[in-house]
């Protein structure tokens, strides 16, 4: 190749570099305050959003703590929110917020999830987690107990055996981490799906 090829290459290239420029130059894209924010949905909900959760109904409530169903404002999505049943003591809130953190390091598929863990505006403490469909064991072992027929049929022993294998798993790799359930009873296990 010689020199006159070579300025020949060299004057093509600018100028391709100089159409491409111009193409992508953002400067010359005047974009308007709405469109510009149409671009950042995510972020612009998180600036507007004074709530983060939102209750929708409760789920249920036992000696210990209160379950409600609310929808995650940040997240977008419905999660279980968790409030102490006892709270006229500090030691109470204490220990509900130790169940909180201990669950939240306890990374097991028979395991619920916990997402977060705070005071809300009133100062009470919440946890949320992830908000597991279906039914309490206890609710099963009832509408068993009662002859109900789709239960029968959705719960045969097999089916019961093997959610009896899954608590086993999960208190056993619990126990692996030091951590001792102390109200395991069947209105405390929850059954997703099968």
């Amino acid at each position: 190749m010689d020199e006159g090829d070579s300025k020949e290459l060299e004057k093509e290239f600018s100028e391709r570099d100089e159409t491409l420029r111009s193409f992508y130059n953002s400067d010359a894209l005047a974009m308007s305050k709405a469109e510009i924010e149409s671009l950042t949905p995510i972020l612009n909900s998180l600036k507007a959003q004074a709530e983060r959760y939102r209750e929708l109904e409760k789920i249920a409530e036992g000696g210990e703590k209160k379950i409600t169903l609310v929808h995650d404002h940040r997240l977008d999505r419905r999660v279980a929110m968790a409030r102490a049943v006892r709270s006229a003591a500090p030691q109470d809130l204490e220990q509900f917020l130790r169940e909180a953190r201990l669950t939240a390091n306890l990374a097991h598929p028979n395991i619920m999830p916990v997402y977060n863990m705070g005071l809300d505006n009133d100062g009470e403490p919440f946890f949320s987690m992830e908000l597991i469909p279906g039914d309490s064991l206890k609710t099963i072992l009832r509408k068993l107990r009662d002859g109900d027929d789709e239960y029968r049929k959705t719960h045969p022993l097999s089916t019961l055996l093997n959610i009896f294998l899954k608590i086993c798993d999960a208190i056993a790799y619990a126990h692996s981490r030091n951590v001792l359930h102390l109200d395991i009873k069947p209105d405390n296990i929850r059954v997703g799906g099968l």
